[in-house]
């Protein structure tokens, strides 16, 4: 086991060359690979989901969706179907058998025109789109590495933006925030923003992956973006790609000492960078603070975990990760604090999800903060991440968290203690929530 992570809603990314950052992960599991070949892989996952899902399934349900991926794939190149053999069997060996014997099948109908590691991605998708759960999801093994690798934090060629398959508005295509000093945010993009075009091609219907294969190329190469804000006319923009630094924690002071801290994930280094920074804001005499969690999309588990700790007594619950079909209810507390008990403001809006969901949820059950601005987004549910043999990964709801007083939040958000509007203002513009967090702990400061 490596890491838990919790995170955005479908895929969030970064849309850099060499990346395509999923942030969208509540428990992170490194398991024996697979062994090699499409059964090894589809015996892997059926096994993994019988075991772990956080609902019952059954094999022939589950090799059922795997045939139909093949279909689809085989569909798209037009490659006959006719007589292709169904499922036989009732046992689950007697299935896999079935299924592998459909797959050769399809291998040779295809003709080279679709490949072995395709077919075989094809029916694990095929299998996870049976669960009808849009928490689920394959990856090959260049998205797989992508995805390690921008967690991983560092320097990428791209535009600098986040943006999300949103399922709460057909799936369109939604900035959630550009990255400061990137194209993207020196362009004006804003949080919400529907990204409508690239170069000439729609993205109705398109993925967040094949969005990133069109906007991502090397750094000083140009690409064109057609983005619509909410009741505006589109808006195309000619951009030219950059070398992008990510940076999950930035922080600085504001006003009246108060130390002012931005998360923007919660990846690999953010454990790291938080401590930095606010030792850094201790030393220049921070009396309060606000905390930032807006258009957060999530991330690790263990991040979480490790920024509430820095506010927590040891020992006090941060989060509990249940599933009633498994038994399963594991409890995540704190480290120890190390930062006396400070005034605090947490702000939150519609895009802060799962991590930052955690943390804010765990922070205002202990009366530590006060959390401003909007609803957030509300994701409760729990994946793992199974690795295969040739470096793909497939990721499966196994449980739900709860908060430390027990609330499930999923599908209900984090209700603010003080509701504001978000602005969706661009980095570097005036700030009416940040500006109505400062003069709230100005007046707690006061009355100190």
């Amino acid at each position: 086991m490596r890491h838990y992570r919790a995170g955005w809603v479908a895929l969030i990314l970064i849309l850099a060359v060499g990346g395509s950052a999923w942030l969208f992960q509540a428990a992170y599991y490194r398991l024996h690979p697979a062994a090699p070949g499409s059964q090894g892989h589809v015996a892997q996952l059926l096994e993994a989901l019988e075991g772990e899902y956080v609902k019952p399934l059954t094999p022939l349900a589950l090799l059922k969706g795997g045939v139909k991926g093949m279909r689809t794939a085989l569909e798209d190149e037009k490659v006959s179907l006719k007589g292709l053999p169904s499922l036989a069997g009732t046992r689950r060996e007697e299935l896999l058998k079935s299924f592998d014997g459909i797959f050769e099948e399809c291998l040779l109908r295809s003709q080279g025109k679709v490949s072995r590691e395709e077919l075989t991605y094809a029916a694990l998708r095929g299998m996870v789109e049976s669960l009808d759960d849009p928490y689920c999801d394959v990856m090959t093994p260049r998205e797989n590495a992508e995805f390690e690798s921008e967690m991983a934090g560092g320097n990428f060629g791209g535009i600098g933006i986040y943006i999300e398959a949103d399922p709460r508005h057909n799936n369109r295509l939604t900035v959630t925030e550009p990255i400061e000093g990137s194209p993207a945010e020196k362009a004006g993009f804003r949080p919400g923003d529907l990204i409508v075009k690239i170069g000439d091609r729609s993205t109705k219907n398109m993925s967040v992956e094949d969005a990133a294969n069109l906007i991502r190329g090397p750094k000083g190469t140009e690409v064109v973006v057609t983005v619509q804000r909410p009741r505006g006319k589109p808006q195309t923009h000619r951009l030219k790609r950059a070398t992008i630094h990510v940076s999950s924690v930035s922080s600085r002071m504001l006003a009246k000492d108060i130390g002012y801290l931005r998360l923007r994930m919660f990846g690999d280094e953010t454990d790291q960078e938080f401590a930095q920074e606010l030792d850094e804001l201790r030393e220049k005499g921070v009396k309060a603070l606000i905390l930032d969690l807006r258009n957060n999309g999530g991330g690790y588990v263990t991040a979480a975990e490790s920024v509430c700790s820095h506010f927590l007594d040891k020992g006090q619950l941060i989060v509990s990760v249940v599933n009633s079909r498994t038994a399963r209810n594991e409890s995540y507390t704190s480290n120890g604090r190390d930062l006396d008990p400070l005034p605090m403001v947490v702000l939150i809006n519609r895009f802060s999800a799962s991590a930052s969901e955690i943390t804010a949820g765990c922070l205002q059950d202990h009366h530590l903060a006060t959390l401003m601005g909007e609803t957030s987004y509300g994701k409760a549910s729990v994946q793992k991440l199974l690795e295969l043999e040739d470096g793909g990964a497939v990721k499966f709801t196994v449980a739900h968290y709860l908060t430390p007083e027990g609330r499930d939040i999923h599908h209900k958000g984090i209700a603010p203690d003080v509701t504001l509007e978000d602005s969706d203002i661009a980095p570097g513009e005036d700030d009416p929530m940040l500006r109505a967090a400062t003069r709230q702990l100005e007046k707690r400061l006061v009355k100190l």
